[in-house]
């Protein structure tokens, strides 16, 4: 599918190496931090989450950054005939390579998370699934570049929420909520978590993306119902 229709916006992504999808629609969906002004998406990919964060916080200024370029020129192009293209701007740059002269209130990644799956031969899809940099210094960066009462955001394997968790603190952010997200009943797949500077009693929540028969559970069609054009 070339496009993706949503109610307030279309999504192109016939370059993009990542498609839309559920772990973008959750992430997405999820984040909370409506008083923030300024914001940084690593990978953007199409901009989708982008582009869902304009469309619920009013207030939000959006830098989308992508070391691909053909995600990062459809994500501009996606940025461009959204209702907020003047709030959104999408970047063709190395997360490692900002110099963290501009500190941001909210920071926001669906990142290249996996470690031991096999690779397939399309380089562009493994350079945006696989990581290709070591978390330590994934955290030490984003210390480098977030406000002091800035929030960081991040889906990632369930079975390496744990290693998040520890990367994170060691660079000096932990936990104010934890998001288990199961693909099917009692099937986690998925997290996700804020980080924060301050140590706070952690949040935890559940969400179930699909029934035992493969539907979109009621949870999952309530959570993203301001985004879908259609009742899933």
């Amino acid at each position: 599918m070339s496009e993706f229709h949503f109610k307030y916006f279309t999504v192109q992504q016939s370059k993009s190496a990542l498609k839309v999808g559920t772990d973008a629609m959750v992430l997405g969906a999820l984040i909370q931090n409506t008083n923030a002004q300024d914001a940084l998406e690593i990978g953007s990919g199409t901009g989708v989450i982008s582009l869902m964060l304009a469309q619920k916080i009013n207030s939000i200024k959006i830098n989308a950054i992508d070391i691909d370029l053909a995600s990062f020129e459809e994500s501009e192009v996606n940025f461009k005939n959204s209702p907020w293209s003047e709030r959104l701007t999408a970047f063709h740059k190395d997360f490692f390579e900002l110099d963290g002269d501009k500190k941001y209130d909210l920071i926001f990644s669906n990142p290249p998370f996996f470690r031991k799956a096999l690779k397939s031969g399309n380089e562009r899809s493994n350079i945006s699934k696989h990581a290709q940099f070591e978390f330590a210094d994934f955290f030490t960066q984003v210390v480098n570049l977030l406000n002091d009462d800035g929030e960081l955001w991040l889906i990632g394997p369930f079975e390496d929420r744990t290693l998040f968790m520890n990367e994170a603190a060691s660079a000096g952010i932990y936990p104010k909520q934890i998001w288990t997200i199961e693909g099917r009943p009692n099937k986690p797949n998925r997290f996700v978590i804020s980080f924060a500077f301050q140590k706070i009693n952690t949040l935890q929540f559940s969400l179930v993306v699909r029934d035992e028969l493969g539907r979109y559970s009621n949870d999952y069609v309530e959570l993203t119902k301001d985004f879908h054009s259609k009742v899933l």
